[in-house]
């Protein structure tokens, strides 16, 4: 932006309106004295008639001066007005804003009004901030991801993450194991088309739909028996959106399978 539009920024709106105002009654008065002028001039050169500017004035109709006036108002004022509404808007947005992030408190020069030059370098300066936490936010949603998974591949457990639609979005290797799947079988699959074991699927659906947990069930699944937990796992408005599936072989079986080797 040129250095003359950034300077015509700065400048507030009310000055900005007032300086409109009166530089459109001097470009109109200016006008009309140029006009009444001329008309004197032609006067005496035509007819020797000497008829000053002043007389000419007295003869003009104040009613079309009221007229202008109210013209010059009504387009000075419905500009003023866009401007308002404009800056205000602008306003709301970043009020509104930084109340749904519970910032108002702590950032209440964002909430400054002035010139269309602070109402911009607010949003600006937000939206940078905005970034900032999206950067900040997605960085530990990742760390936080890796160490999930870290930890979900390492447990003697067989773990499973079902979504809504009934579709496994993340088995560890244990678990592929445990229900003797190829590494990478059920991923993005209906849980359904890979398990046929009807407890199995009973219990998940009722996890999904009912928000119903299940603590060390015990099921045979492929001729060996594990214990089954099922948890449902919500968002923050508390709606069921995945459900934890957690198999552990059972005790005994452990146990026969130490023996056997």
């Amino acid at each position: 932006m040129s250095k003359t539009g950034l300077f015509l920024q700065r400048i507030p709106i009310l000055v900005k309106t007032l300086f409109f105002f009166l530089l459109l009654w001097s470009v109109f008065i200016f006008g009309v004295f140029k006009l009444l002028e001329a008309i004197s001039q032609y006067l005496w050169v035509n007819y020797q008639l000497t008829v000053s500017v002043t007389q000419l004035v007295q003869m003009v109709d104040m009613n079309l001066l009221f007229l202008f006036a109210g013209v010059v108002c009504f387009l000075v004022g419905l500009w003023s007005l866009d401007g308002f509404q404009f800056v205000n808007r602008i306003q709301k947005v970043l009020k509104e804003s930084l109340a749904d992030r519970q910032l108002s408190d702590s950032l209440p020069h964002f909430l400054e009004k002035g010139s269309f030059e602070v109402s911009i370098q607010n949003l600006i300066s937000l939206l940078g901030l905005y970034c900032s936490f999206d950067r900040m936010k997605s960085s530990r949603i990742a760390l936080e991801m890796k160490t999930i998974k870290t930890l979900i591949n390492q447990t003697r457990q067989a773990v499973l993450l079902v979504n809504q639609e009934k579709v496994v979005t993340h088995i560890n290797h244990r678990g592929e194991h445990m229900l003797k799947l190829i590494p990478g079988e059920i991923i993005g699959q209906a849980i359904s088309r890979k398990i046929s074991h009807k407890d199995f699927l009973k219990n998940l659906d009722e996890a999904l739909e009912y928000d119903k947990k299940v603590i060390d069930l015990d099921i045979s699944f492929k001729d060996e028996t594990f214990s089954m937990d099922v948890l449902p796992l919500k968002n923050k408005f508390g709606e069921v959106v995945r459900a934890l599936v957690l198999l552990d072989a059972k005790a005994e079986a452990v146990e026969e399978a130490e023996v056997a080797k």
